[in-house]
């Protein structure tokens, strides 16, 4: 028994087969092959080689197939060795692998051709490309073409590797592709200032890239556009124009899907005015507000007057957001303001207050000076006016100017420690702020005082009586007397002198008769207490 030590492999070609053999002792005068099926002895190919040959190529066979292989070698001495081997060629790849997600975010299903030839089975190996981790394992009949494999992570790409088994051998094929994205849900986009937006979003996990494009709704441009990978939960837009809107839109994309996903709106912070002043219009009973326009944009102005006293709202005007000033008309006289601008931009708001402003004020009315029969004080009175308070002043025409300032509230003032029997001009002026109103002017006299060290003597003389006093210290206008005959109350002579009289002598007079002289001093409408002096001629 020389052996022929007979082998046999398919140096990886599905459809042949090569033999190798030693060569016996004393050498062979040729060999020959029977190539059959392994379940049947019926040749399928006969091949045949000289001397000195110890290898053998069969082609044209079915891939994956079990055959039997009979070697004979004739010997010098015409005998013969047979030696038999089994074999199995190798499996052919399937064709045309596809994987396909069909819009699904979580679910791929395989599909192929099968292979010319024959196969003991299937072998499907999923793996997730990112992390070339193994996700699925999984052997399967031979007649089998497709599989669904679900439970997958969105927005993900895998590899399938699909290999035909025969036998201890396999041939594989390998495809790729992406799982659907899954769409991140509830998209915010909120001010972080007056120059950015924060974006954030939640499940972003089920994409790649996510696609984030933010656009100015006032110019109708793209502000900033950005593509972020698998993961990124939250953005913040910078360099943005303030109180300006901003629309969001999101999309993700796995592979050669993308998905259009939410979108958002929302405003930048307006800026607040700059410079907010009030002061008088020009016009009576007006107010200016101006301000500086700040950066940015804004939908209008809120512009709203406050009565400081009230400390309330009494105006409310609105102007676009290109205005810089309003005017107020038809306001209160005397009153003190102030003003809140306020930049309105959406839901937000931003506001600046001016410092106080007044109205010019009104003069008061129903201004009345009043002397109370007293020589030494005038009591001045006046109705309500708007204003912080009132000036006054009271001026004779001899003596200096006495001023004085008022609260608002007060209504009147007594002058004490006056002259007698002098004229007086009282002025009122109401001040509200930097504003007097034009002044009320009203005279009067004080009260004079009596004559004194009045006497009434007939001198000797039998038809008349001489009447002297002293000037009053302070001032009058002049004198008024009556000269009264005693006994009957009859009144016999008035007289009326200028005030630098101090005597005067009353003629044909009746002899031997009593006389009285009742005499007062004057200033203007006003008359002092009288004085009497009584003699007999």
């Amino acid at each position: 028994g020389t052996l022929l030590n007979l082998s046999v492999s398919d140096r990886g070609w599905s459809d042949s087969l090569l033999l190798s053999w030693d060569e016996p002792e004393g050498n062979a005068k040729g060999y020959s092959l029977v190539l059959s099926y392994l379940e049947s002895s019926t040749p399928l190919q006969n091949g045949s080689a000289g001397p000195n040959i110890t290898s053998f190529w069969f082609h044209g066979l079915t891939p994956g197939m079990h055959y039997e292989i009979e070697l004979t070698a004739t010997l010098a001495c015409m005998e013969t060795i047979s030696q038999t081997v089994t074999a199995q060629t190798s499996p052919s790849p399937v064709r045309n692998v596809t994987l396909s997600s069909s819009g699904s975010s979580d679910v791929l299903r395989a599909s192929w051709v099968h292979a010319h030839g024959q196969r003991d089975g299937y072998h499907l190996a999923l793996y997730h490309s990112d992390s070339q981790t193994l996700v699925r394992n999984v052997s399967i009949p031979p007649n089998t073409s497709t599989f669904l494999f679900d439970g997958l992570l969105a927005g993900s790409e895998y590899a399938l590797k699909v290999s035909t088994l025969a036998g201890s051998s396999q041939a594989s094929t390998s495809t790729h592709q992406w799982t659907a994205p899954s769409i991140p849900t509830q998209l915010r986009l909120s001010p972080g200032s007056s120059t950015s937006l924060v974006a954030s979003w939640e499940d972003a996990a089920g994409a790649a890239w996510l696609h984030l494009a933010l656009h100015n709704l006032l110019t109708q441009m793209v502000t900033t556009t950005l593509s972020a990978r698998r993961g990124l939960t939250s953005y913040t837009f910078q360099h943005l124009h303030p109180g300006t809107q901003y629309w969001l839109g999101l999309s993700a994309t796995a592979g050669p899907y993308t998905t259009v996903g939410p979108n958002a709106t929302a405003w930048t912070y307006p800026l607040s005015p700059g410079n907010v002043t009030l002061s008088a219009a020009g016009e009576e009973n007006s107010l200016q507000a101006r301000w500086s326009i700040p950066a940015g944009e804004r939908d209008f102005y809120l512009v709203t007057l406050q009565d400081r006293a009230a400390s309330a709202p009494v105006r409310n005007i609105s102007v676009g957001g290109d205005n810089s000033h309003v005017t107020f008309h038809g306001l209160s006289p005397g009153k003190q303001y102030s003003v809140q601008v306020t930049a309105v931009a959406g839901p937000y708001r931003a506001s600046a207050h001016s410092t106080a402003a007044w109205t010019q004020p009104l003069a008061p009315s129903g201004v009345s000076l009043a002397s109370q029969g007293s020589p030494y004080s005038l009591r001045a009175s006046w109705e309500e006016a708007l204003g912080e308070g009132y000036l006054l002043a009271l001026s004779p025409v001899e003596h200096p100017v006495k001023n004085s300032s008022l609260l608002r509230g007060v209504t009147d003032f007594t002058y004490e420690g006056l002259h007698p029997g002098t004229l007086y001009t009282f002025e009122v002026s109401t001040i509200a702020g930097p504003y007097t109103s034009t002044p009320r002017r009203i005279t009067n006299w004080t009260y004079p005082l009596p004559p004194e060290q009045l006497t009434l003597s007939n001198q000797g003389h039998s038809t008349s009586l001489q009447a002297s006093w002293r000037a009053t210290p302070s001032g009058s206008t002049g004198y008024t007397g009556t000269l009264w005959e005693t006994k009957f109350q009859e009144q016999v002579r008035n007289i009326t002198v200028g005030n630098n009289s101090t005597n005067v002598t009353f003629e044909n007079l009746v002899p031997g008769r009593q006389y009285t002289l009742e005499l007062a001093a004057m200033a203007g409408p006003y008359q002092s207490a009288v004085r009497s002096a009584t003699d007999w001629t």
